[in-house]
């Protein structure tokens, strides 16, 4: 049979050629062809006998029939009303598609049923259910058949863009029904359709289309197989984060970058509604309504249960009605995308915007806040932990801390306490045999002291202005961390650490400059230094902290630089990236001179909850100005942490979207920069 005519060939074996006639006759009949009029049956019944027959002969080695049903089967023009009745005929017989028939069930479940007319797609999936009930041998190849109509199907000589919208919705939703046909009969469908799952997501540099209909298609199971929600969340977030991982080595790959920031954006924009709609159905609570309403209402649910179990469980009709309260999704609601951030975000370096889900869910539940909270503060003070996740933890801490608005200060002063006795036991430990600074064998030590810095530049003033505020401050004893002989000030990020000493020397809480000059000289290349400049040059560019604070800007912007021109207003500005400022020495990220641009969609989610970073206060100005005065005449090797014959990083590019530890300026202080480097410049 020709694919293009829709016509059979003569069979050359002419004993061959009245089976396969009437086969097809048969199964393709009105009811008015001889065929059926000799069988004196329906056209229904008759096609499951010839098909029966067909596959009996198959099973004793004729394979004429058989060979010519997958071809018939395998043609893509065949008739919808064809294919509905070799579905019916095969349903008849499904007991005779053993394991030796998986070319011709291979076959089947390659047809394009999904995006066919509702009688095709009953059919099909009557037929679906049917096989995986008396074969189960084939629910693996079933379920998997299905999971690959979670991606749209292009036709060859068409793109994805050229699909339409509707249809795809309509193919997806076909495939969801049969999926859940398939759950009905067969109850052990889930022990298999994750495996499943893991398998089939598309490769993380295809197309933007098949990557968002296979997540959004993907968490749509959660809703009818909610025993998978973990699971299912864990992978897609594993999936988003590889693709937030994926930078281009060279600019000479922008476009693919604008590529991948859009396809980033538009997953995140999946999840972030996901969470949503998981955490709020039916939006029975309003996004606008206060964050502490759920956790309210949780707390309040769970106390009433508490003491009221017994009466509501020792009916029948108790027990119904507290199956309906559904607890479980309430719980899970919290469990699994802790899980996730465990398994997956926490361990990943260098990911820059899927984090930002944990950030979105703290926002719509203050129990969730603290349960986050505390499992970075559990694997901080865990000595069995590895450094690498002890430092990562303190990081996430302080970052969500530092940045979220909705973080109330009483949080912030409880944090700071537990982070700064933590601290002080630490120094209690070790300061006494510490003959100095050193980051691989005290590295969880300095990122807690790193994360008391960050948070305490960032909310400041909220903990100095209430009235025991001053008091609260002197009892974390700053002084003692930054003189002790451990020398935190030494292995800490220099911005973080030139904006603490700032921040406390303009409230007088502490002093920090002293140390900060001490540890300047230590670090000049003279011959007799106890440490080889080499490790000089390791503390002070590469330094093992100097990695990210997690919640720094999220910043999906279209394309790396599809707004130098914006940069021409300030090109002395410009010249600077890359450099550290004499002044503040503090780098400048290029995703602050391109505020231009306008932020993507999912955005939305994190802005009105993030805490920007607004500078230490008009004060600062003048002390900044004194500084400049003072340090006019020293070398350049003098900068805090740089070295001589040491190139600097180059600023993270903008498909990192955060540029660490985010003190970035905005737009205005921007122009006022500059405007004092020309004045500095001009002395």
């Amino acid at each position: 049979m020709s694919i293009m005519s829709g016509e059979s060939k003569e069979p050359e074996d002419k004993s061959e050629k009245t089976p396969c006639s009437d086969l097809i006759r048969g199964v393709e009949s009105d009811g008015e062809d001889d065929v059926v009029e000799s069988k004196g049956s329906s056209p229904g019944l008759v096609g499951v006998l010839l098909m029966s027959q067909a596959l009996e002969n198959y099973h004793k080695g004729k394979r004429g029939d058989y060979d010519f049903l997958v071809y018939k089967l395998g043609d893509p023009y065949l008739k919808p009303l064809y294919l509905q009745r070799y579905l019916k005929a095969l349903k008849g017989c499904v007991s005779l598609l053993n394991k030796s028939c998986e070319t011709l069930v291979g076959t089947v479940l390659r047809v394009d049923w999904a995006s066919s007319d509702h009688d095709t797609v009953q059919e099909f999936i009557e037929f679906l259910t049917v096989l995986v009930s008396a074969q189960t041998y084939y629910l693996r190849a079933c379920l998997k058949m299905l999971i690959k109509h979670f991606m749209p199907n292009v036709p060859k000589g068409k793109t994805a863009e050229d699909l339409i919208k509707e249809e795809q919705e309509q193919a997806f939703a076909n495939t969801h029904d049969a999926l859940q046909a398939v759950l009905d009969v067969v109850p052990m469908t889930p022990k298999f359709l994750l495996p499943v799952l893991s398998e089939c997501f598309p490769y993380i540099k295809r197309h933007q289309v098949f990557q968002t209909s296979y997540v959004s298609n993907t968490l749509q199971v959660t809703w009818y197989i909610p025993t998978l929600r973990g699971e299912i969340l864990e992978l897609v977030i594993n999936h988003i984060t590889k693709i937030d991982e994926l930078n281009p080595e060279s600019p000479d790959k922008a476009s693919e970058e604008s590529e991948m920031a859009a396809m980033l954006d538009s997953l995140m924009d999946i999840l972030f509604k996901y969470m949503r709609d998981f955490c709020f159905p039916a939006n029975e609570l309003s996004l606008d309504s206060s964050t502490e309403l759920f956790g309210y209402l949780v707390k309040s649910i769970f106390y009433i249960f508490v003491f009221r179990h017994r009466q509501c469980l020792e009916t029948p009709e108790g027990q119904k009605f507290v199956s309906k309260l559904n607890f479980q999704r309430i719980v899970t609601c919290k469990l699994n995308p802790l899980k996730s951030f465990e398994k997956v975000i926490l361990p990943t370096h260098a990911c820059c915007h899927i984090q930002f889900v944990m950030f979105y869910i703290c926002s719509l539940d203050e129990v969730f806040t603290n349960s986050l909270l505390e499992v970075c503060w559990k694997k901080v003070a865990n000595p069995g932990e590895a450094g690498i996740l002890r430092q990562a933890s303190a990081a996430y801490m302080a970052s969500l801390v530092a940045r979220a608005k909705y973080i109330s200060i009483s949080t912030v002063k409880t944090c700071l306490e537990l982070l700064t006795h933590w601290v002080h036991c630490y120094i209690d430990d070790h300061d006494e045999a510490c003959l100095g600074a050193d980051v691989n064998k005290h590295g969880p030590f300095y990122s807690v002291c790193q994360s008391i810095f960050y948070i305490f530049v960032f909310r400041h003033r909220q903990c100095l202005e209430t009235p025991e505020g001053q008091k609260f401050v002197s009892k974390l004893n700053f002084q003692r961390i930054v003189t002790c002989k451990l020398n935190p000030l030494k292995v800490c990020l220099p911005t973080v650490v030139d904006l603490f000493a700032q921040v406390t020397k303009l409230h007088q809480v502490v002093l920090c400059y002293t140390v900060i000059e001490r540890n300047k000289r230590s670090m000049l290349p003279v011959s007799s230094a106890i440490t080889s400049n080499r490790t000089i040059s390791q503390l002070s560019l590469q330094n093992p902290l100097d990695s990210f604070f997690p919640f720094d800007p999220y910043l999906l912007r279209s394309l790396l630089f599809d707004s130098l021109h914006k940069m021409e207003i300030l090109p002395s500005l410009f010249n600077e990236l890359g450099e550290f400022n004499k002044s503040s020495k503090m780098p400048i990220p290029i995703n602050y001179l391109k505020s231009g641009i306008n932020p993507r969609p999912s955005s939305k989610y994190v802005k009105p909850h993030y805490q920007e970073w607004k500078g230490v206060g008009e004060e600062h100005a003048l002390l900044e100005d004194h500084q400049d005065d003072e340090s006019e005449d020293e070398d350049d090797y003098m900068e805090y942490g740089k070295s001589p014959g040491v190139d600097i990083p180059d600023p993270t590019p903008d498909i990192a979207m955060s540029v660490s530890p985010g003190f970035a300026l905005s737009p205005n202080s921007a122009i006022e920069l500059e405007h004092r480097l020309q004045r500095r410049t001009a002395r």
